[in-house]
């Protein structure tokens, strides 16, 4: 058996406001729920959560099982950062850098479009009372890819600072999908 007992219940909004031309007011808040003892949720890192199946397959992160959210300007593994409880809340304002539209025919790869991002996300994860609230600012350089014609993917270089003085980072990460 695994060890783990309950139920987990999530909730993963999503909104994008328009902000006039191509600009993008990202806004996302995630709640997680366990009961009696599930496996925790875990908080920190970059990672958008893709794997190599959802490049292929072209499908988005998994939606059963997931306790890994990305925080970032938070390295993964902190003990404050883990719970049977958690929540999560993400800012991003989304912005057009340029539109490229080159590639190469050897081998088939291609820039579609540079675009940028400001974000500030702040998390908390608690196995009974209330968790403290961890937070943190940064920006990021995305590029639209295309490999073989047809497999669209971006790939996102930023910086992250994490604002508590004990546990936050300065980051910089290099990493294959987005945020949200």
């Amino acid at each position: 058996t695994s060890g783990y007992s309950g139920e987990v219940y999530t909730l993963d909004w999503r909104e994008y406001l328009p902000l006039g031309g191509q600009h993008v007011l990202a806004l996302r808040y995630v709640k997680g729920y366990g009961t009696e003892s599930p496996s925790r949720f875990q908080l920190g890192g970059e990672s958008s959560g893709l794997n190599i199946l959802d490049i292929i397959n072209g499908g988005g992160a998994m939606v059963f099982g997931k306790r890994d959210y990305a925080l970032r300007g938070y390295a993964e593994g902190h003990y404050q950062l883990t719970g049977r409880r958690m929540q999560l809340a993400t800012t991003e304002w989304r912005f057009p850098i340029t539109l490229v539209e080159h590639g190469l025919m050897s081998p088939p790869l291609g820039l579609i479009q540079l675009s940028g991002s400001v974000f500030a996300d702040s998390g908390m994860a608690w196995q009974n009372n209330s968790g403290k609230a961890y937070n943190s600012v940064g920006a990021e350089l995305n590029a639209d890819l295309n490999l073989f014609y047809g497999i669209t993917f971006k790939l996102r270089l930023g910086a992250a600072k994490g604002l508590d003085p004990g546990i936050g980072d300065e980051r910089v990460y290099l990493s294959l999908g987005s945020a949200f």
